[in-house]
């Protein structure tokens, strides 16, 4: 079982917010992947959570790629990346930094500070990885609202580390202090750990939702040695239906045109 219990605080209009994902796995986790192979999952799953809040809060952005550098120490059970210099995200310049640790009984931290335009917002995150075949349901009185769970289970073989994570959001009452689920998503990741290709990953959703009003499709590609050291990531984003829809047209008039054309009479 994999926990994290993410805080999010937000500055200016937004309010303070307290999300909780339950990443469970009923596979074996702490012993079934080092303390190397935990830093870069947690790595994954810190990226993938912070650029979901990104999503969910602001909106999507389908014309924006974000390269981010990281670092893995393998040995000290740390990882961080930032977002490099100059980046955007719908029109306005982002910046993102998070840092992560784990210690000797598995348990694990992130921070993450961002930027977008005026606005600033913190993550903080805590997270467990746990023996099964416990399986955990986990109940927080959330603040104001919105919650998100995910369940992951991690699969290894000598070449990679393959996990399937469902990720389930619900909607906080806080008169009644009920959950209604209103979204469920299917994320992968995989990271390749021997060969010619040994350090590169990849995580993303499986297919394209809507949540929260916004297109949510995220997919990271990048390179974390397993013995740790620098590497780097490039996260993209499945843009909003009309935008999609607007560019297949503008491809179809564009190539109608050029039809046309050819089949004009020549002088």
């Amino acid at each position: 079982m994999t926990r994290f219990v993410v805080r999010l605080s937000t500055l200016g209009r937004w309010s303070v917010l307290l999300v909780l994902l339950n990443l469970l796995g009923p596979v074996a986790v702490a012993d079934f992947l080092t303390p190397p192979d935990e830093a870069v999952e947690a790595l994954m799953q810190a990226q993938g959570q912070d650029l979901t809040a990104l999503v969910r809060f602001f909106g999507n952005d389908g014309n924006a790629v974000l390269h981010f550098s990281t670092t893995v120490d393998a040995n000290a059970r740390t990882f961080s990346f930032l977002l490099l210099p100059g980046s955007t995200y719908l029109g306005m310049p982002f910046t993102m930094s998070t840092t992560g640790s784990g210690n000797a009984t598995d348990a694990w931290t992130w921070t993450t500070t961002s930027t977008l335009g005026t606005q600033t917002w913190t993550i903080t995150a805590t997270g467990q990885f746990v023996d099964p075949p416990s399986f955990f349901d986990v109940f927080v009185d959330i603040d104001p609202f919105k919650d998100q769970h995910s369940y992951v289970t991690f699969d290894q073989t000598a070449s990679r580390t393959v996990s399937v994570e469902t990720t389930t959001f619900t909607m906080h009452d806080i008169i009644t202090n009920v959950d209604t689920v209103y979204k469920t998503t299917q994320r992968f990741d995989t990271h390749v750990l021997q060969g010619p290709d040994a350090g590169k990953w990849v995580w993303g959703d499986v297919t394209t939702d809507q949540i929260d009003g916004h297109t949510l499709h995220i997919q990271s590609n990048g390179f974390s040695p397993r013995d740790g050291g620098a590497g780097d990531f490039t996260a993209t984003f499945v843009p909003e239906p009309s935008t999609f829809l607007l560019s297949v047209s503008s491809l179809v008039l564009l190539v109608s045109r050029g039809f046309a054309r050819s089949r004009m009479p020549h002088c």
